[in-house]
């Protein structure tokens, strides 16, 4: 009954759709940012910046509360996202930028980490991992995803050896990473590492099951 409802709304909001669309109306969707701390408390932060693509398209930040807007055009949109109060360090260090596509009515929901701060070049480094028992050869290949679990376009993916090892790069992720092993396209273990200034808060060693 619960899915069959679920689908039955669905189908609702999409037949409303197509309606508005039918008839030359308009489709308004809604946006709202969340931005996570790297196991600190996040600054408090507002939108600068939130437009259409295009040269011409007006400035829409002044629509937000907060870090939520209503009423918008589908499309896809520029945004920048600044701390309200100004933070120690060179200017613009913690300001989050880049371009989020809005399509449909339900609500947007986009989740994004506070950066580091840090602009400084970090010297190039590896941490080693294993996964147990050890894959050996033949059948599909091992293989390990590490995803941020706030930033979606920070991930790595590696194949495991045939000894269990693997390399991931030292300054890739800080804050909680999702970490999936898998055998071709089979889930073999799912597990949540913190990273904290690129390290691992526990050694990479990750027992699937046999």
């Amino acid at each position: 009954m619960r899915l069959a409802a679920t689908i039955a709304a669905f189908l609702v909001i999409c037949g409303g759709v197509a309606y508005r669309q039918a008839h030359g109306q308009a489709v308004r969707t809604s946006v709202e940012f969340y931005v996570a701390g790297r196991g600190q408390a996040p600054r408090k932060y507002r939108v600068r910046r939130f437009r259409l693509m295009g040269e011409r398209s007006p400035e829409l930040a002044g629509q937000f509360d907060g870090l939520a807007a209503q009423g918008l055009e589908e499309g896809e949109y520029q945004y920048a996202l600044e701390p309200e109060a100004p933070p120690p360090g060179p200017p613009g260090s913690l300001t989050l930028t880049g371009s989020v596509q809005l399509y449909g009515p339900l609500p947007h929901w986009i989740t994004l980490q506070m950066p580091t701060g840090v602009v400084a070049d970090t010297a190039p480094g590896w941490i080693g991992g294993r996964v147990l028992p050890i894959p050996g050869k033949g059948g599909d290949p091992f293989w390990v995803r590490f995803q941020d679990v706030v930033d979606h376009s920070q991930f790595f993916q590696v194949k495991v050896n045939a000894d269990g090892a693997f390399r991931i790069p030292s300054t890739m992720f800080d804050g909680s990473v999702v970490v999936t092993v898998c055998r071709g396209d089979e889930v073999m273990l799912v597990n949540v590492i913190h990273f904290s200034g690129g390290r691992p808060d526990r050694p990479l060693e990750f027992r699937r099951k046999p």
